[in-house]
């Protein structure tokens, strides 16, 4: 039987790495950071979106303003 769990999360903006080239190509990510309670999948670490290749940090911060206003909540339905 299908079991649905929900927490609260924030989007948060986290710039990686760049490569080896020293190349201005750091991956940029938008990371959910729990707010109110965890799902139990997320426990053993973490989760983020990486952002497309050419991804401005002010592109990103818009993203994650608007993520934040408009996501109530993340889910995962166990099958």
């Amino acid at each position: 039987m299908p079991t649905t769990q929900n927490a609260k999360y924030r989007f948060t903006v986290k710039e990686g790495q760049p490569s080896a080239s020293g190349r201005d190509d750091a991956p940029i990510s938008l990371m959910l950071e729990p707010t109110d309670g965890e799902l139990d999948i997320l426990k053993p670490g973490f989760m983020s979106l990486r952002l497309a290749s050419g991804t401005t940090m002010s592109e990103a911060h818009d993203l994650e303003k608007k993520l934040n206003l408009i996501v109530t909540s993340i889910g995962f339905t166990k099958l």
